[in-house]
């Protein structure tokens, strides 16, 4: 479960909200991202490569960050659960 102690997301909570609900529009179907050879066809002009590239870019706010987060289709999130 990612949890928002913090003010900003860390790596591993990007990654974890990428791979549990990151999904792509090509040719009209939602796919999941978790192959990297989508990424590199879609991102390889920025030297993004692979998700763990998405992950850090996103994460780190880098210089590709614009056309990083608008690769992956909006999701949206449930509240968390209290135990």
């Amino acid at each position: 479960m990612v949890s928002f102690e913090e003010r900003y997301l860390n790596a591993k909570s990007v990654k974890d909200l990428i791979y549990k609900n990151g999904v792509v529009k090509i040719d009209k179907q939602r796919i999941p991202l978790t192959d990297d050879n989508i990424v590199e066809q879609k991102l390889g002009q920025h030297d993004i490569i692979c998700v763990e590239d998405i992950v850090n870019e996103i994460a780190c706010v880098g210089q590709q960050f614009k056309g990083v987060t608008s690769f992956p289709c909006p999701f949206s999130l449930n509240n968390p659960e209290k135990a």
